[in-house]
């Protein structure tokens, strides 16, 4: 299996055995976390990071990461380049793609709703980069998808069913569980990438899924018909429902992502009784 200069933008664009092969991989550094055997596999390597929109956890990992695999992570604020827009002269993407190509060894990008004009315009520019850079373009988050994230639940999933953080990764131990993904209430409204990209990897590993929200808050079409894909590939249930409390029958664990403050939607959440009762135990992870 050959992942070298492969993109990254969407779980859903890599077969399972490829998102194992990284999977499994991860498992092994995070075991050995500061093994020498891995502190040079970027050595004399430089990855650029485009910020579009700013991040905490996202741009500390990469940069945490490049520098403790002997690499360097530079940060690149795309406003302060000279890059052409509708509205600036500058620079081409095609150009400017084909000379950071020369230069770096990767190139991350993070760009959401408030920095574009419409839903999947941020999709399009990764592409555009994709399509002119000869180094692989990995999504940091954007306003479809957003992959890193997506494996990091995956993984984290599995080791809580497992044997925990530091053990062998046996993401068998996925398949049959029940994964609800339910709208919380929340100070403000979320993108939707991690939410989509969630379902998106969880019915790639044989988890049955419920996604739960309020009349009006559907997702991409688009998302919604390949986990309906997937769940049937594997024979495993994708629900939808609208009511806050029907979701958590049998439920193993949650996901919730919030809503904005302004819907008023404040039944929306998990309560320590929807999470425990008489049933079983679910575990929740706020997006």
């Amino acid at each position: 299996m050959d992942l070298y200069g492969k993109d990254f933008l969407c779980t859903q664009e890599w077969e399972v055995e490829e998102l194992m092969a990284v999977l499994d991989l991860a498992a092994r550094m995070k075991r050995d976390r500061f093994s020498p055997r891995w502190s040079r596999v970027l050595e004399n390597k430089t990855f650029f990071m485009f910020f579009y929109n700013p991040s905490v956890r996202t741009r500390q990992s990469f940069e945490c990461a490049a520098t403790e695999l002997g690499g360097h992570a530079q940060f690149l604020e795309p406003g302060a380049m000279r890059l052409k827009t509708e509205k600036t002269a500058g620079e081409t993407i095609e150009d400017a793609t084909q000379v950071m190509s020369r230069y770096a060894s990767g190139l991350g990008i993070r760009i959401l709703e408030d920095k574009i004009g419409a839903y999947g315009e941020g999709d399009d520019l990764l592409r555009q980069y994709a399509r002119w850079a000869s180094i692989p373009i990995i999504s940091m988050a954007h306003d479809k998808y957003h992959p890193c994230q997506g494996l990091a639940d995956i993984m984290g999933w599995a080791e809580w069913f497992g044997q925990g953080p530091g053990h062998t990764l046996d993401m068998g131990l996925l398949e049959g569980k029940k994964l609800l993904m339910t709208w919380g209430h929340g100070a403000l409204a979320r993108s939707w990438c991690s939410v989509q990209e969630g379902l998106l990897i969880a019915s790639r590993f044989g988890m049955h899924i419920t996604l739960a929200y309020p009349e009006g808050y559907d997702l991409d079409p688009q998302v919604i018909e390949w986990t309906k894909t997937n769940c049937g590939a594997h024979g495993t249930e994708f629900q939808i429902v609208h009511d806050p409390c029907s979701g958590y029958e049998g439920g193993s664990c949650g996901v919730l992502p919030p809503l904005d403050e302004s819907s008023c939607l404040r039944g929306w959440g998990v309560s320590e009784t929807e999470r425990g009762g008489d049933g079983p135990q679910v575990s929740s992870v706020d997006l």
